[in-house]
């Protein structure tokens, strides 16, 4: 909890501020997750997470947002992509949006309760003010999208396909998004570290090295071979 609160503080998703008159304060809540992505049965491998929500189901259309929508990869497209870096020996590397909810400016004025074990003692009726995006609020996938869209787009140099606007392209690269969910593929890791390195001067990131999994579909990968192999248990 700790962690994930001075990531949000860090990030400056909010400002503490009285409620308005008029307004309607989001309650919220803490979300709590155990990954084991490995079925270790060794208790050091496995992560216990947790994510502080906001209660969207409490948002009103057209007052506390407008559009929803969340952007994924379709899966025949994804596969396509793959089966062209394996038949072009193309790397395929993964990587992680952190928060990547939380990076992306929210769009109305969104009022939410304080952390549940970290209230302010000097305002204890105070209310936050949202600066950022929140996990469930109504329009966060959306902002998320366009978010990193512009990085994509405006900064590095990359175009949308219009067959399906979750695939990237330069001319060095493929880039599949499902959300959060990076695949990067290129024919050298020169060209993948470049991007990277770039990336991270605008969001947070985790670097998750060749893909051995995407969308929960384990992929065995082996380029000196020439095959890869998709599997779901």
């Amino acid at each position: 909890m700790n962690i994930e609160y001075n990531s949000l503080i860090n990030n400056k998703t909010w400002e503490l501020v009285p409620l308005p008159e008029g307004a309607k304060a989001l309650k919220t809540r803490w979300v709590y997750k155990i990954k084991n992505p490995n079925n270790s049965l060794n208790i050091s491998e496995v992560v216990f997470k947790s994510r502080f929500v906001a209660k969207g189901f409490e948002q009103l259309y057209g007052l506390d947002y407008l559009e929803t929508f969340a952007t994924v990869i379709k899966q025949i497209a994804w596969k396509l992509v793959f089966a062209l870096a394996i038949l072009n020996n193309w790397l395929i590397y993964k990587i992680d949006m952190i928060s990547a909810f939380t990076q992306g400016p929210i769009d109305s004025y969104i009022y939410i309760n304080q952390l549940e074990g970290f209230i302010d003692s000097n305002n204890p009726n105070y209310v936050l003010k949202l600066n950022k995006a929140l996990y469930r609020l109504k329009q966060s996938a959306r902002i998320w999208y366009y978010t990193l869209k512009e990085v994509l787009v405006k900064k590095l140099g990359f175009i949308a396909l219009n067959s399906d606007n979750c695939i990237y392209t330069n001319k060095n690269m493929i880039i599949c998004l499902y959300i959060d969910d990076l695949a990067l593929i290129a024919p050298s890791l020169d060209i993948i570290n470049t991007f990277i390195n770039q990336i991270k001067g605008y969001f947070n990131i985790k670097d998750l090295g060749l893909i051995k999994d995407y969308l929960g579909i384990d992929i065995d990968l082996n380029l000196n071979k020439g095959y890869i192999k998709l599997s779901q248990s």
